[in-house]
């Protein structure tokens, strides 16, 4: 964010005076009274009078409307009123008005060329009859200041020579006070034809004829406002801050308040930000939102703009915890100004700018290209294509690309901002350096090195002439050549320019900052190739501490697409990290601890920032806050509502556009509940391996996975993988033990993980256990000897094996783990840290189940129109039909009396609004269809032969690729999508996400795939699996295949009846699959290993609950009518894939006919 200064350019323009001359115009005073009309040469007609008072009319029409700033319209009866007079009394001094008018019109629409014919006429009928010298100035004034703006800087400045002799001749051939105005007014086309040297000396002149001849001392503060704008604009920023903040002092002594000098303050901020002299910045900056804040209030369009201006120090230094509440505050200032009539869009285009640029630096791409776009178009709009603010943005647009690894567009947008900078700036301006450095670390990376080095030394050279050899700018150059010296091979070389930088960045940010940290990773890398292991472990540890840091302040705030934008740019770090440990120096303590350290740290911590943020901002559920989380709730069910209609008819393009803006509005809610970041932050607990291992409970191993890429440095732009991904697996127990085994590469893993899962779901006469001996032998049997005895396991799993009963593996004995082990689920070793942050449920156990689907509005359910055409394609869920599930009607009843006091909901009232109004019910147990859409591209499996089956096709076209809304739960009204209450029917992952479940004990979900969804190497399942921890819920109980309906009633009823005895969730699920594997008709792990305890595996204990009615009053059932079939789940449900599966939601002839599936 080096060039994040250059945007106090934008934001001051909204406020500051625009131009040397207008800043100068103190020193000018006012244009004398316009001279009375000269008298007509002879009377004139009624109809002469008459058309001079319409032209009088006209102009006064004119005026009204180019004061609204309504250019086009005000045209219309300036022309009008000119060709009236020009016609009747050509010579006039209402004739010289319209003139002028029309060229103040032309210069509102920025149409500068058209404007100067009309200023020379004003000042030709000025010269014709002149009433005194001033006036002919001010004319010349005019002309010259609009031809300055028009390109054609060598007339204005042969005009401003031409007044400025006029003033001479006028005081008697001195330079005098008339004189300082012009003089200092060359300064500006004398700076657009590149003469800096004259400008320069134009405005020391003016200012030492205001310091010896005049007596008014007024214009001397605004001589040295535009002295320091011409240092500030050329890159001369050390000469810049002395002059502006002597401006500053000056501004303030004439009006005599500090508060008429905040724009001066602004600018004096503006060169400290380039100087990035960061604590001078913010003294300045924090003065102006205090003094903004008590003279224009908060609510102001004025109070907004210094808002954004104090954002920008704050993403700059990297404070985005506090950069982000500051912009959303002011986002809603101007909204709320808008709807009142009063808006500045300028600032929302600044606003606009920032925002894409804080998207780049958290990694989050697509948004900052959007964001970066819409600006550049504005810019080139309203600027022209060789603008500075046009080469700003395109720089910025070029190092996104650059990140996301698009390298034709990065280049071309760095050449151009390149060739803007060069053709408008100074040979040594630092942006030109800026320009370079981009270029050349994109030349770098298309294999460029030496146009790279020369790019990288010719910035440098121009950052050490601007700043001297001290400066952060030329650290940034020396790190840029140190990293393509080591990625030369040029040890010594890459060495010494690394520590240079690094310590150029202590000295001027103090050891914690993100660039220190960057200098580091350099280090670790170039330490490894030249067997420093030592030196790397120290290098990378201290850097590792940096990022973290970093990250909290990071990731607190933005929307969860940014979170996990940003966590994705880390991924790469903890690979290095990864590989330092497991490749490098596998039998090293502290890098083995660096290691899962960070894994912990940065595997699942989006789920866990997002779960504990709401948490969190529950607590302290006051009324702003339970306005926010309700918003939020609606939002993403007016997404998911969207999202599940489909077009309907509609063209695509018209869905596409009002559903992209629905989600813009959810993500706008989520970033407002970033900006109260502060919530979680306050209460938020380091990882480290101490704590969860302090969590760890007796006689329990936790195992950690973690796929990662072999890489010998932490390089984003650059290739630096060694090697297919592998699997690390890291075992820690409540000792503080730490073991560890390196897996080996992950695509046997995924392969086997595959196989297994087909077997299991594909058909009972096929044996698992050889698929699940193949892949217990590549994971748990290299695990086993470091578990030390233990049969209590916590298992972290990543990436495909996310998807893996590990219960139904089979070990050397030939025995399935269940029958070794009790195995529960987690994200990451991290989630023991949330989870130990409890709740108390505010109601009882809360029963959803047989949900009266209703009838397809047309034509026959979905398996009678299949069971005539066995070729149907497989349908997506927009024609989804479901079936009802009378077992899930049995089941309700059956778990009545086991769950005392439970509120039983069925048929027509097992609605989706039941679920998003309950309180946090100790209890939530939903028997219902579940489905997992697979993403795009990635097609359903066809019907076997034999088999009358029904698939559900990829996610349709329109469907967003977000997984949360391509998982879910269907309730009542789901087949006509209307569920009531403003309801669809369909419980979107995405809506259960706002769920109010923090103080739920237990989640049940029985029904197919609840826990399946895209997975996502160091972030889990996305899915409803993920959504109900988000919500708050404690343990949850999903599966991950299609299950057999009358089988499950069974299981449920058992695990429950366990449960609410006081076995801990896990044991219970354990008993039960014991049991059915016990039971010959129920042995196959098809029946028993879908279902996994994922979260607390302990007793949910004794609670204080708020329910409505006595524990011993018996729960209330709607009565059931079940339809004439079971469930329409496929028994072979899934393809295996990634995703691993496809859900089912249409009816179908099971494959054995007692079984039904949910």
């Amino acid at each position: 964010m080096a060039r994040a200064y250059r945007t106090f350019r934008r934001i001051s323009s909204v406020f500051l005076l625009a131009g040397v001359t207008l800043a100068a115009a103190p020193a000018l005073g006012a244009p004398p009274p316009a001279p009375s009309a000269a008298p007509a040469k002879g009377p004139l007609t009624s109809a002469q009078q008459a058309a001079l008072k319409e032209s009088q009319e006209l102009a006064v029409e004119a005026q009204k409307l180019l004061e609204k700033k309504q250019y086009d319209a005000a045209l219309v009866p300036a022309q009008k009123a000119l060709v009236i007079r020009e016609k009747i009394e050509p010579e006039s001094v209402w004739t010289k008005m319209s003139v002028r008018q029309m060229a103040e019109i032309h210069e509102g629409k920025k149409q500068y060329a058209r404007a100067v014919p009309y200023r020379e006429r004003a000042l030709a009928l000025v010269e014709k009859n002149p009433s005194n010298d001033a006036d002919i100035r001010y004319r010349m004034r005019e002309l010259a200041v609009t031809l300055h703006a028009a390109g054609e800087h060598a007339r204005a400045i042969t005009l401003f020579e031409r007044e400025v002799a006029l003033a001479v001749k006028g005081s008697r051939g001195v330079e005098g006070e008339d004189a300082i105005g012009p003089i200092a007014a060359m300064a500006e086309p004398l700076k657009a034809l590149r003469r800096y040297d004259e400008a320069e000396a134009a405005l020391l002149r003016a200012i030492k004829i205001c310091e010896n001849v005049t007596r008014n001392r007024q214009p001397y503060p605004y001589l040295l406002v535009n002295l320091g704008r011409l240092y500030h604009d050329t890159g001369r920023y050390t000469r810049a801050e002395p002059v502006r903040a002597q401006a500053v002092e000056r501004v303030a002594d004439v009006g005599g308040f500090r508060s008429n000098a905040t724009d001066e303050m602004a600018e004096l901020a503006q060169t400290r930000m380039a100087l990035q002299d960061y604590p001078g910045a913010q003294l300045v900056l924090d003065e102006i939102v205090a003094i903004t804040k008590e003279n224009a209030g908060e609510a102001s369009l004025a109070y907004a703009g210094v808002l954004v201006l104090r954002a920008v120090l704050d993403v700059e230094t990297g404070a985005y915890d506090q950069a982000e509440p500051r912009l959303s505050r002011a986002q809603a200032i101007l909204d709320k100004n808008a709807e009142k009539g009063s808006d500045a869009p300028d600032l929302r285009v600044v606003l606009q700018w920032i925002l894409g640029r804080i998207a780049t630096q958290k990694g989050d791409f697509s948004r900052g290209d959007v964001l970066l776009s819409r600006t550049l178009s504005h810019y080139e709009k309203t600027n022209g294509p060789k603008n500075k603010s046009v080469a700003e943005v395109a720089a910025d647009l070029a190092d996104l690309y650059r990140r996301a690894q698009k390298l034709d567009k990065a280049e071309a947008h760095a050449a151009r901002a390149l060739a803007i900078h060069d053709e408008l700036l100074p040979p040594m301006h630092p942006d030109r350096a800026e320009a370079r450095a981009i270029l050349g670390r994109i030349r770098e990376m298309r294999g460029d090195a030496a146009g790279a080095k020369k790019l990288h030394e010719e910035a440098l050279a121009a950052r050490e002439k601007t700043f001297g050899k001290e400066h952060p700018f030329v650290a940034s150059s020396l790190l840029d050549l140190a990293d393509l010296a080591r990625r030369q091979k040029n040890a010594g070389e890459a060495e010494g320019l690394s520590k240079r930088a690094i310590g150029i960045f202590e000295k001027a940010f103090g050891a914690e900052h993100e660039k220190v940290a960057a200098g580091l990773e350099g280090l670790a890398a170039l330490y490894v190739e030249s067997g420093k292991l030592d030196l790397a472990l120290r290098a990378a540890t201290r850097a590792a501490e940096i990022r973290e840091r970093q990250a909290a302040l990071v990731i607190a705030g933005g929307s969860e697409a940014q979170k996990r934008a940003f966590v994705a740019t880390m991924r790469v770090g903890t690979d290095f990290l990864t590989s330092l440990h497991a490749r490098t120096m596998p039998a090293d303590a502290d890098a083995r601890k660096l290691a899962l350290t960070t894994i912990f740290q940065r595997k699942g911590r989006v789920l866990d920032v997002m779960a504990s943020s709401l948490a969190a901002l529950r607590r302290k559920l006051g009324p702003e806050e339970a306005k926010l989380a309700d918003e939020l709730a609606a939002a993403r069910s007016e997404v998911a509502r969207l999202a599940m209609r489909g077009p309907a008819g509609a063209p695509l393009d018209d869905f596409k556009a009002e559903l992209a803006q629905r989600e813009e509005k959810a993500r706008s809610i989520e970033e407002k509940m970033g900006g109260r970041s502060d919530v979680f932050r306050a209460e938020e607990t380091p990882v480290t391996i101490e704590r969860v291992q302090a969590l760890v409970p007796a006689g329990t191993a936790l195992v950690e996975l973690s796929v990662y890429v072999p890489r010998r440095s932490a390089d984003v732009d650059m290739p630096s993988r060694e090697g297919p991904p592998r699997v690390a697996a890291y075992v820690l127990d409540a000792a503080g033990k730490v073991a560890f085994v390196d897996l080996g590469e992950s695509a046997p893993i995924e392969a086997a993980t595959k196989a297994l899962r087909e077997t299991l779901t594909s058909s009972l006469d096929q044996d698992p256990k050889p698929p699940a001996r193949a892949l217990d032998e590549l994971v748990m049997r290299k695990i086993r000897p470091l578990l030390g005895g233990k049969t209590k396991l916590m298992i972290a799993a990543d990436g495909a094996l996310s998807l893996v009963p590990f219960a139904a593996l089979v070990d050397e004995d030939g025995r399935y783990l269940v029958e070794r082990y009790e195995i529960s689920y987690l994200t990451s070793g991290r989630d023991l840290l949330r989870l130990a942050r409890t709740a108390p449920s505010r109601q009882g156990a809360l029963v959803v189940a047989n949900p009266a689907f209703g009838r397809r509005e047309q034509g026959e359910s979905a398996l009678a129109a299949l069971e005539d055409k066995p070729d149907a394609k497989s349908r997506g869920l927009d024609k989804a039909f479901f079936e009802p599930l009378p077992a899930t009607a049995a089941e309700a009843r059956a778990l009545a009396p086991i769950l005392p006091g439970a509120v039983v909901h069925v048929d027509l009232e097992a609605t989706e609004s039941i679920l998003k109004k309950a309180q946090a019910p100790r209890i939530v147990h939903v028997a219902t269809h579940g489905f997992f859409l697979s993403a795009k591209g990635t097609a359903a499996r066809a019907a076997e032969p034999g088999e009358r089956g029904l698939e559900l096709e990829a996610s349709p076209d329109w469907l967003p690729d977000d997984p949360l809304l391509r998982s879910g739960l269907a309730l009542a009204g789901a087949n006509a999508r209307k569920g009531g209450g403003g309801e669809d029917g369909i419980l979107t992952a995405l809506e259960a996400s706002s769920l109010d479940l923090w103080g739920t004990k237990l989640v049940v979900l029985s029904a197919c795939e609840t826990g399946l969804g895209d997975v996502q190497r160091g972030e889990g399942v996305y899915g409803l699996r993920r959504a109900l921890f988000v919500a708050g819920v404690e343990s949850l109980v999903a599966s991950l295949w299609k299950v057999a309906d009358e089988e499950t009633q069974r299981l449920m009823v058992a695990y429950y009846q366990r449960v609410t005895k006081g076995s801990g969730r896990s044991p219970a699920l354990r008993d039960v699959q014991l049991a059915m594997l016990a039971d010959a008709p129920t042995s196959h792990p098809y029946f028993w290993a879908s279902f996994g305890v994922f979260g607390e595996p302990s007793p949910m204990g004794v609670d204080v609950v708020g329910d409505r009615r006595t524990p011993h009053e018996a729960p209330r059932v709607m009565p059931v009518q079940p339809g004439p079939r079971g469930c329409s789940c496929t028994l072979p449900a899934s393809t295996g894939e990634e995703p691993l599966g496809l859900v089912g939601m249409f009816g179908l002839l099971a494959l054995v006919a007692r079984r039904r599936h949910r």
